[in-house]
């Protein structure tokens, strides 16, 4: 994927998302995929297949099916700190 790498084993990989630079890049084929928004007020998430919307707020996870397409979104200029962990 196309973000900060922070780790990476034989089971999962994780990434960070920081600031709004992340919006609308789109993610296919992969997963499944486990999202928290660590800091920040609220990031969207955006499934392509399903056209669905779904707020992630602090603190919160959200899972994400495999194989799906999706991208997530933010306020332009907001401090956002957003951590996904995908299952190999």
């Amino acid at each position: 994927m196309p973000f900060t790498l922070l780790f990476e084993s034989e089971k999962a990989v994780a990434y960070r998302l920081i600031e709004s630079s992340f919006n609308k890049q789109i993610i296919s084929d992969r997963g499944p995929v486990i999202a928290e928004l660590v800091e920040g007020n609220e990031v969207i998430f955006h499934d392509t297949k399903n056209k669905k919307s779904t707020g992630i707020k602090t603190g919160k996870y959200l899972y994400i099916e495999p194989g799906s397409s999706f991208y997530f979104s933010a306020k332009e200029n907001e401090k956002i700190n957003l951590v996904i962990v995908e299952i190999k």
